[in-house]
């Protein structure tokens, strides 16, 4: 008896000097400190209802928390999510308005410094084409005999309609829509459906800026079998085809163009298809004007149908939009600012 009581005591005492030291391995292990900070945020925005985040993933987090702010100052939370979990959908968005995001991990021991802000200005509200607005849109033939073309309202579409009726064979190019816009940054965004490709129609959508000795632009034209994105520089016009998408009839496509400074960011039905800076070719004396131009080319006599629907153009800031007076005697009559139907 005394001699297993003896062992017992051995053993214990054993344990005892073996465990000396076992709360600094405690605190060696990597769950009693926080984890680091989370890398590699990104904030993208592919639909208008949403911004979409993602990170790099750190060692022995247990979740993440996702701040958002609207003036780089303010940051409640978002969102907590789980480990592993490396997205967060944001659905409470602001149309037209910078919004910035960060993001840390966490576990029982604390969480990390939260991430360096990553920031994303997100899409314009969108315009309705609204039924009694369909006499502020322009279009005219551009070249052989002057012909204005009227806009109507088409309810089963939900769309502006025009149907452009040409009648003189000298007469090709018509000039769809334009107005004017703020001159430095901005999103210009339309939606538009063709009911029919025939011959070598042309449609063009482009967004440029008048600098008085050549215009500044970036534009796509579409045709039946091929897309084109053009740009202005000092040698001239460029054009990009690669991963351009085809303008298919008879179903809407939205075309988005994003403008801040030099930068122009282009989207195909929610898809960028194109990111570049232009440098400026001059300076810059009235604003800039977007606009859809339609080519009759080689396609038969007869009426040719487009439709427009949401369409938008917006400015961080409200001082850069052009007043009446500064935009001076041009075609535009449209003023998307003051538009009353808005999605």
């Amino acid at each position: 008896m005394k001699k297993r009581l003896f062992l017992i005591a051995v053993a214990v005492s054993l344990v005892a000097l073996f465990c000396v030291g076992c709360a600094n391995e405690d605190d060696n292990n990597p769950t009693s400190v926080p984890p680091a900070t989370p890398s590699n945020l990104t904030a993208q925005q592919t639909v208008r209802s949403q911004v979409n985040l993602s990170w790099s993933n750190v060692a022995d987090e247990d979740s993440f928390v996702v701040q958002r702010s609207l003036d780089s100052a303010s940051w409640p939370v978002i969102a907590n999510v789980t480990h592993d979990n490396l997205t967060v959908v944001d659905p409470g968005i602001l149309a037209n308005k910078t919004h910035w995001y960060r993001v840390a991990s966490k576990n029982v021991a604390g969480a990390s410094p939260f991430s360096a802000p990553v920031s994303i200005w997100t899409w314009p509200g969108v315009f309705a084409f609204a039924e009694d607005q369909t006499d502020e849109f322009y279009a005219q033939s551009v070249d052989g005999p002057p012909d204005y073309h009227e806009w109507t309202w088409d309810a089963a579409a939900g769309a502006g309609k025009l149907v452009v009726s040409i009648v003189d064979p000298s007469q090709h190019w018509v000039d769809i829509a334009s107005w004017d816009t703020m001159p430095n940054q901005g999103w210009f965004e339309t939606k538009v459906k063709i009911h029919a490709w025939a011959g070598t129609d042309t449609l063009a959508f482009f967004v440029s800026r008048d600098i008085g000795v050549a215009q500044n632009f970036v534009g796509m034209k579409f045709t039946q079998t091929g897309t084109w994105l053009r740009y202005w520089t000092a040698s001239g016009p460029q054009e990009v085809t690669t991963n351009m998408p085809l303008l298919t009839a008879d179903q809407f496509h939205t075309i988005r163009f994003f403008h801040r400074g030099t930068q122009w960011i282009v989207y195909f039905d929610g898809i960028q298809v194109w990111n570049q800076a232009i440098p400026d070719q001059g300076v810059n004396t009235w604003g800039m004007v977007q606009e859809w131009w339609y080519d009759r080319g080689s396609s038969p006599e007869g009426d040719h149908t487009i439709w427009l629907d949401d369409v938008a153009n917006s400015s961080a800031d409200p001082s850069l939009l052009l007043t009446s007076a500064e935009r001076g005697p041009h075609r535009a009559t449209l003023d998307h600012t003051r538009r009353p139907v808005k999605k």
